[in-house]
């Protein structure tokens, strides 16, 4: 293990110094492949029957990948932990992704009726077809009643329906 961290040491200084050398990043990666399936064992990421153990193993050498191109070697940091980190950031995706719930899930299964989660939630949106018809309609009717009826008597009956009249107006007439 100490063999491993001088190992790092050494080729984190000489990458430093040229960060576009790619044997030296690539040596580094495979110095501390193990890092990948050990924090994904040791945190208890992985669970049978939910997730892919090789999707996570692939996400967690593209974290251990972008772990050592950002990693400062100055600031007296461990790279383990360094990378852990990354990974553990990297493979939380995953597994949020895994937590999703259908809609179309039962709520009370075994039930004469069985309600699903999509059946509880209630719509509360606008219907704008429906809003765009109305307000059509009543802008014709509106019109009509203006045209054909006296000034008094459309007061009257706007008044009388609280239509487009505050209430103060109203008690003045």
């Amino acid at each position: 293990m100490e063999k491993v961290k001088e190992n790092n040491d050494r080729l984190f200084k000489i990458y430093s110094k040229d960060k576009t050398n790619l044997e030296i990043r690539n040596k580094i990666v495979l110095n501390n492949l193990n890092l990948v399936p050990y924090t994904i064992k040791s945190f208890n990421l992985f669970i049978d029957g939910i997730h892919d153990y090789e999707e996570m193993l692939q996400d967690g050498y593209v974290a251990l990948i972008k772990a050592v191109e950002s990693f400062d070697n100055s600031l007296g940091y461990q790279f383990s932990s360094y990378a852990i980190k990354c990974i553990l950031s990297l493979t939380r995706d995953r597994l949020d992704y895994n937590k999703d719930v259908s809609l179309n899930t039962p709520i009370n299964e075994g039930a004469e009726t069985e309600i699903e989660i999509i059946d509880t939630i209630k719509d509360n949106s606008i219907d704008i077809e429906k809003e765009a018809i109305n307000q059509k309609f009543f802008s014709e009717i509106r019109k009509e009643l203006a045209s054909s009826l006296s000034e008094i008597e459309f007061f009257i009956i706007k008044g009388y329906y609280g239509v487009l009249m505050k209430m103060k107006r109203l008690q003045r007439k």
